[in-house]
């Protein structure tokens, strides 16, 4: 269903038994784009957000800030966002973290979840707590040359 927050459009897949939903589509020609963590429904009705489908978030955005209330992120989540630097995710949350380079990760930092394509870093380091990289997590990345990893972990890639 179509809802609308901030000026932006969003499609959403609404669950009303529990009052959640999932942004499924969404455009946003802002540098800053904040998550909503509510949307409405065509009958008005609030529903908390709770998820970011595949390709649901497209648009010129540099930085996406992500609300407390997200619990689920698709792996091809922004895959529509060719200008983003950053990923900030509110500390609150209790399932995805952000680092200081704007890289997002699940809460206890066990799996890099996206790392943005148009982040400016040219070497990442990334933490010794990491044992998984979601897909696409580095996809279409234009800046990073080297990659710093714990090896006895078995997840170098670059």
């Amino acid at each position: 269903g179509a809802s609308s927050s901030g000026g932006i459009d969003y499609t959403c897949t609404f669950d009303a038994s529990s009052g959640k939903a999932t942004i499924t589509n969404a455009t946003c020609g802002a540098d800053v784009w904040e998550i909503p963590s509510s949307v409405t429904d065509a009958s008005g009705t609030a529903y908390s957000v709770t998820g970011l489908g595949d390709y649901a978030l497209n648009g010129s955005a540099a930085a996406i800030r992500i609300p407390a209330s997200v619990t689920s992120i698709s792996s091809m989540a922004f895959s529509g966002c060719q200008n983003l630097k950053t990923i900030t995710v509110d500390p609150a949350d209790t399932a995805y973290a952000s680092d200081d380079e704007g890289v997002l990760y699940d809460k206890d930092k066990i799996q890099l979840i996206h790392f943005p394509e148009k982040n400016t870093l040219n070497s990442y380091r990334i933490p010794d707590t990491v044992t998984k990289i979601a897909p696409y997590a580095f996809y279409n990345i234009g800046s990073l040359y080297s990659c710093v990893c714990n090896v006895n972990r078995g997840i170098c890639i670059l």
